[in-house]
Formats: structure tokens, sequence, C-alpha cells
């Protein structure tokens, strides 16, 4: 756009000038041409005189005018590239301050991140590998147990079958039964406790491992092999740690929003894993499905900057990543 207008600028100088010079060849021309030939050869010396002045007078104020037009368009275009310049000095300063309170957000982003921990995994982003991976893992349970997917109303919707795993995922299971889910219109009480059980036999498993111990032998959890043998309290919620992490995601992305900066999320994608970018889209539609189940509205204003979060995935890997992919679970 500004190169355009440089252009039109620039082109309109080029033509102003051409027609001056050739204005005042033609004036001269003209006088020549009407002095040598037309006036020696009129009977009317005066009459012939008279009029040749007359006609080079006006041709003349055409060339005056054209010189004032020329005057009239420099003086327009000073206040034009002086406008020009104080627009282009006023957008870099409101980018630079945007950029500085959206590089301040992501330093404690990062900061948050780093600080997020959990015993026997570490700290940081392997944290959200092994949330990631946690929560898969118990959605395979769900889904691959048949007795337990009978127990569910409407099993073949995913939304569904990802607001049951993340509850479980978000509050976790302890020894003493309690129910995660009450609501029958999505699941009997008799289903839910069998999820209860198949989740509580595994956080055992790993919980009481002993190298020296044969019988107590951990058998490892599909999706979560690489965190065999370690002592994880498998199952045990996370709601402490990835609810305020989407909190200040959300107060990140309210932000750029409000800047109307849609594509500076690339800052923040930036920053972020696939297991992150999982995680999130796995939540927002658990949000989405408890906002339906309350016959509550849903915020969808921040969701095109979700959607550009979700398109950062690679191609290949996004239906590892997304519970409604169809190849969400490995058949192997």
């Amino acid at each position: 756009m500004k190169n355009s207008r440089n252009t039109i600028l620039i082109t309109s100088i080029v033509l102003i000038v051409i027609l001056i010079v050739v204005g005042l060849l033609f004036v001269h021309y003209g006088y020549e041409k009407h002095f040598i030939y037309h006036l020696p050869n009129n009977g009317n010396d005066e009459i012939s005189y008279n009029s040749l002045l007359n006609l080079l007078d006006a041709r003349v104020n055409i060339v005056n005018w054209v010189v004032a037009c020329f005057g009239a368009l420099l003086t327009f275009m000073a206040f034009y590239v002086q406008y020009q310049y104080n627009n282009a000095q006023k957008e870099d300063l409101a980018q630079e301050r945007f950029e500085n309170k959206l590089f301040h957000l992501l330093d404690n982003y990062r900061e948050i991140c780093s600080q997020t921990t959990l015993p026997g995994v570490g700290s940081g982003k392997v944290v959200f590998h092994y949330m990631w991976f946690e929560y898969k893992a118990i959605y395979n349970i769900i889904v691959s147990s048949p007795d337990i997917m009978k127990e569910i109303k409407d099993s073949e919707n995913l939304d569904r079958l990802n607001f049951i795993a993340f509850t479980y995922f978000l509050n976790g299971i302890s020894a003493n039964y309690f129910e995660t889910i009450d609501n029958k219109e999505i699941i009997s009480p008799e289903g839910d406790k069998m999820i209860w059980k198949a989740l509580l036999e595994k956080q055992q498993a790993s919980e009481n491992y002993n190298p020296n111990t044969p019988e107590n032998n951990e058998q490892g959890v599909k999706y979560i092999m690489d965190y065999k043998h370690k002592h994880i309290k498998y199952f045990d919620g996370h709601r402490l740690r990835l609810i305020p992490y989407i909190k200040y995601l959300t107060l990140i992305l309210d932000f750029i929003k409000s800047e109307s900066r849609i594509n500076d999320i690339k800052y923040l994608v930036s920053e972020q894993t696939d297991h992150e970018i999982g995680l999130i889209y796995s939540y927002n539609g658990f949000r989405k499905y408890s906002n339906k189940l309350k016959n509550e509205n849903y915020d969808d204003s921040k969701d095109v900057l979700y959607h550009k979060m979700y398109e950062s995935l690679p191609s290949y890997m996004a239906k590892r990543f997304k519970f409604d992919s169809g190849a969400f679970i490995s058949k192997r």
C-alpha cells in the first residue's frame, strides 16, 4: 500500500514536469512561428503584433497555472509526507509498547512453565509432556473397555468421552471412592466406579513398585510407559497445575485480542509444545461440553486465536493431539 502511494505521487510529479516543459516549448514554438512566419506577411503589422502578444500572454498564463498547481502539489506532498511519517512513528511506538507488554507476559508464562513440577517426573515442559499422555492414557482405558463403554450413554459421542476422561484427569482419584461424575445422563454410577477401579489399580501398582519384589512389579500403562518404575502417583489429578496455567494463558490471549493483533499469537505459539496445545484443545472441548450440560453460553470470542494455535500442529501429527480426529487412540 505504501509503495503504491509513493508510485502514484512520483508519477504525478513526472507528468506535471513534462506538462511544464511541453508548455514552455509550446509557448516558445508558438511565439517563434507567428513572429517569424505570420507577422512579416500580414498587411496590418500592429494587429498581428497585438494578436501575437495576446496569444503569448494566454499561453504564459497557462504555464503559470501549471506552475502554481505544481507548487500546490509540492506543498501537499510536504504535508502528506509529514503526516505519513507521524503515522508511521505512532504505529512503531504502538507496536513497541505492545511487544514490550507481550514479551513481559511471555516471560511470566515461561516462569510458570519452568516452575510447574511433578514428583517423579521433573519440572518444566516435561511435566506437560507427562500430563498430556496421562490424559490420553485415561481416555484409552475408558474407550478400550467394552464394559465401561456400555455404561456410558451415547458412547459414540467423542465430546462426551473427552469430558469424562478430562474430568478424571483434572480431579484424579484416591483410594477412598467418591463419584467423580454424578450425572447419570452421562455415565451410570456403576460405570463411574469401574473407571475408578481401573485407574486405582494402575495408581497403586506404580506407587508400590519395588524392583526387589517381583510380585509388585509394575506392568506400566499404555501412553505413559516411559514413566514406568518411577514411583509416580498416576491419576492423582492436575487441577492445581493446569488451571492456573490456563488462566494465565487466557490473560495473554485477552491481551492479544484487545489489541486486535491476532497474528501476533505466533510469539506465544513459538513457546508452546505440541503436548501443551493438545491439552488446551482437550480442555476447551471439556469446558464447552461442561457449559452445554449447565445450559450456559460458551465464550467463543477467543476461538480464532485458539484455532491459530491448533493450526500450528504439524498436519501429520495433529490427529494424535485432537481427541475428535478419529485416529486419536492407536489400535496397536
